[in-house]
C-alpha cells in the first residue's frame, strides 16, 4: 500500500505555537513576570535552553559560579540513574539564583512551594503563558 504524502513549503507550515521567542520578548516577560521565582525560571529557561521538567528539577547543589548542572530527564542509564548535563551561563546568572536561594532559605528544589516537590510541569506551563500574555509575547 502506498501513502501520498504532500511536502508543505516553508510559507504553507502552520505553526499553532511559536518555537522561539526574541530578546526583546524576553525581556519583556521578565518585567511582566509577578514574583522573583517566575522571572528566575523565565531566566533558565532562556539561559539553559533546557526542558522545562529539567529546569524544575534544578537544586542548589546543580548551582555552580557560571555552570547550571541540568538533570537529562530525556535520557535514562542502564544503571537507572539520571545523566546530567553542564550547561555554561553568564555567571551574572548563577550569581542571581544563588541569592535567590540565600534568601528564600531553599534547601530542595529551587522552583517549588514548600521546597519538598517542584512544581509541576503544566503548572510551570501555565505561568510561563500567563507571564508571555502579560508580556504581549503571544495572542
Amino acid at each position: 500500500m502506498l501513502l501520498k504524502v504532500k511536502i508543505l513549503q516553508r510559507s504553507e507550515r502552520v505553526m499553532s505555537v511559536r518555537q522561539a521567542v526574541t530578546i526583546d520578548e524576553i525581556k519583556r516577560m521578565l518585567i511582566a513576570a509577578p514574583t522573583e521565582q517566575q522571572a528566575l525560571f523565565i531566566t533558565l529557561l532562556w539561559y539553559t535552553g533546557g526542558r522545562c521538567s529539567e529546569v524544575l528539577a534544578i537544586r542548589p547543589e546543580n548551582i555552580n559560579p557560571g555552570v547550571i548542572i541540568l538533570p537529562n530527564l530525556k535520557q535514562h542509564h542502564k544503571s537507572g540513574k539520571i545523566p546530567y548535563k553542564v550547561v555554561y551561563v553568564p555567571e551574572v546568572v548563577t550569581e542571581r539564583v544563588q541569592a535567590y536561594i540565600e534568601e528564600s532559605t531553599i534547601h530542595g528544589f529551587i522552583f517549588s512551594v514548600t521546597g519538598s516537590k517542584p512544581w509541576h510541569r503544566g503548572s510551570a506551563w501555565k505561568i510561563v503563558k500567563r507571564i508571555a500574555l502579560a508580556a504581549n509575547v503571544i495572542k
